[in-house]
């Protein structure tokens, strides 16, 4: 499960004092003339941690918390009342966030190594996984609580859908159907499924035909 930032802010500097505080480098570190450019003032913590601030007229509001093992955390909203909106770890995979301050769930995780998004469903620390989306417009969806979430189905772009049973990491497929509506019905332990029975169809015999010849001669694109 995600770790997520805990505890109240720590508070930013007075803008009376910024300057001077720079100058001297003190608690801050090195002067970094991005931050004062911008109007960004941060506060270092005594677990490693770097609290970023904006001012928005008179009250310094969190934008960003930079942790030691890399991880960024993103706010938004006024001074007091910051909501987590996003968490980017270094592997470039971002974590999305909704919710009132305190009680932020996990909405979506998306990963652009392989350009996945995986979305969640539930309340804060029992997300559960709902739905992944591939790059070839694939659509796998699960069911289930936290940590047992178990694949019931796949949509595909050109409209077939595949039905699966089973517990996590043994679903077997026991449908497959088709936009005209011919149904492939399969039986068996996953790895190993057969179809045993076709069911409705909107074709005529003569489509009926050409599929079953297709499927013989291995050119019936099931994706």
């Amino acid at each position: 499960m995600s770790v997520r930032p805990t505890g109240t802010p720590a508070s930013p500097v007075a803008p009376d004092r910024l300057s001077a505080v720079l100058a001297a480098g003190l608690r801050f570190g090195p002067p970094k003339p991005r931050c004062c450019a911008t109007g960004v003032v941060f506060t270092r913590q005594s677990h490693g941690s770097v609290r970023f601030y904006k001012r928005r007229q008179n009250d310094w509001r969190l934008v960003r918390i930079e942790y030691r093992n890399g991880r960024k955390a993103f706010y938004q909203g006024e001074s007091g009342a910051e909501l987590l909106v996003r968490i980017d770890d270094p592997s470039e995979v971002q974590e999305f966030y909704e919710g009132e301050q305190g009680a932020e769930v996990l909405v979506r995780i998306y990963d652009p190594n392989d350009d996945t998004d995986v979305l969640y469903e539930g309340e804060r620390g029992a997300e559960r996984k709902v739905r992944v989306d591939y790059d070839d417009f694939r659509k796998e969806f699960y069911e289930g609580e936290q940590g047992a979430e178990f694949k019931v189905r796949i949509e595909y772009r050109n409209g077939n859908k595949a039905f699966y049973e089973g517990e996590k990491g043994a679903e077997r497929m026991v449908r497959y159907e088709f936009p005209d509506g011919t149904k492939w019905i399969y039986e068996g332990e996953q790895g190993a499924e057969r179809k045993v029975r076709t069911a409705g169809s909107g074709d005529d015999a003569a489509a009926k035909r050409q599929r079953i010849a297709a499927l013989a001669a291995g050119a019936l694109d099931l994706t």
